[in-house]
């Protein structure tokens, strides 16, 4: 049996109706003659009650017991805002948005650990006019929500999604996930930007897989970058050597450094660096140490530097170590002690081989040549290079020798006199 009725537009108030329902024994199977009668009592509600008296009927109240005249629902959920125990939908109770000191109405001001109800998503917290419903970054720091994840990595009270700074490290995220941000307001691009229907950036680049350069499978932008500091430095200045220069530097953490060392080829007022790539003079130009062989006078009151970068945290500005390459004074050593002491033990030259094109010799009192070289490199033992001359091991005596350095260039030749020193005579 149905039962239909609708409210009466005249009388106000509930309608009761009772319905009796009995078995005619004259026309009823016998199965059925001896049920009962049955009674029921059928309520037809008036819709136009208002139980509150706010003058909106029940049917269209927003809150049915709680007086609300304008009917305000700030997250449209259906639940008017003065009996709604979230007002702007962001998860987190009214009341506990006074404890945090967050705004109730605002759906994008609110403490993350503090959210115990559904977030509806109703505000568009990057003002870029799509709701964060519908938009694909919350943030338009280039990084998809899908990615980001609404979590908060940093535990600062903001979700990733929302945090242009996920891990808390001083970087924006947009950098950290190598993108462009030349404004450094951490938003994808620069200056006024656009977006499509799904909040996502136009025309500057981004929405890629994030980097994670140290493969831990945890995106760079979500773990705090660790910084290094040089531990050694190049010298200010680098005594020049046609034979061999080695410029090195080291820093806290090796493994994640990368470097480039640069040559200037303007001026020091004007300087203009530029790279210097792996060639027969220069080894090493990636490294942490610069091997400079067979050098030509041209890099004398050259500047080096070396740029090295942090290939976790590229917020890190580039560590510079810079010398300035000079000529050697010649410093020539007037004695030496042959002795195997480990103290003296060969005749030392200074600045000798930052000269290019150069003879060596010298010679004991009567004249004799007993060491001749174009390429000395301090290992002169006080050995004659005539053996034969004057003892079977060719050690010289001890005594006073006179040297010769001719130069090439035709500079002046330069003379002078060293003495052997033997503990054994």
């Amino acid at each position: 049996m149905v039962v239909l009725g609708s409210d009466d537009n005249i009388i106000d108030g509930d309608i009761y109706s009772s319905i009796s329902i009995r078995i005619n024994p004259l026309y009823s199977d016998p199965l059925y003659s001896s049920l009962s009668n049955y009674d029921v009592v059928i309520i037809n509600l008036d819709n136009d009650r208002d139980q509150d008296n706010d003058t909106v009927f029940d049917a269209d109240d927003n809150c049915i017991t709680t007086a609300n005249i304008y009917q305000d629902d700030h997250d449209g959920d259906g639940i008017g805002d003065l009996c709604d125990i979230d007002i702007d939908g962001d998860g987190v109770l009214n009341s506990d948005e006074f404890l945090d000191n967050t705004d109730p109405f605002a759906p994008c001001s609110f403490i993350f650990q503090s959210i115990t109800l559904a977030v509806l998503e109703v505000g568009d917290c990057d003002l870029d006019g799509i709701i964060d419903r519908i938009d694909l970054d919350d943030d338009n720091d280039g990084i998809l929500d899908t990615d980001e994840l609404f979590e908060d990595a940093d535990l600062d009270g903001i979700p990733n999604t929302l945090d242009l700074d996920s891990d808390s490290d001083g970087c924006f995220d947009v950098l950290e996930a190598s993108y462009m941000d030349l404004d450094e307001d951490g938003i994808l691009g620069s200056g006024l930007i656009e977006v499509d229907e799904l909040g996502r950036v136009l025309n500057h680049g981004g929405y890629q897989i994030p980097p994670d350069n140290d493969n831990n499978t945890i995106s760079d932008y979500k773990e705090v970058g660790q910084q290094f500091v040089l531990e050694s430095s190049l010298e200010p200045t680098t005594l020049f050597s046609s034979i061999q220069i080695i410029l090195s530097v080291s820093v806290s953490a090796e493994s994640i450094a990368s470097y480039q060392w640069q040559i200037n080829n303007g001026s020091e007022e004007f300087p203009v660096w530029e790279n210097i790539s792996e060639d027969n003079s220069y080894m090493g130009t990636l490294t942490n140490q610069l091997l400079i062989s067979q050098a030509s006078k041209f890099i004398e009151n050259r500047e080096f530097r070396v740029l090295v970068n942090n290939l976790l945290f590229v917020c890190q500005e580039a560590l510079i170590s810079s010398t300035q390459i000079i000529e050697a004074d010649l410093i020539i050593s007037n004695a030496f002690s042959p002795d195997g002491d480990g103290i003296n033990d060969t005749w030392e030259i200074q600045g000798l081989d930052s000269n290019e094109g150069y003879t060596l010799t010298v010679f004991n009192r009567w004249q004799n040549l007993v060491y001749k070289t174009t390429q000395y490199e301090n290992d002169w033992t006080g050995n004659s290079i005539y053996s034969s001359l004057f003892s079977f091991d060719s050690k010289l005596p001890e005594g006073t020798y006179f040297y010769w350095i001719e130069w090439e260039d035709l500079r002046p030749p330069i003379t002078g006199y060293v003495y052997i020193r033997r503990r054994d005579n």
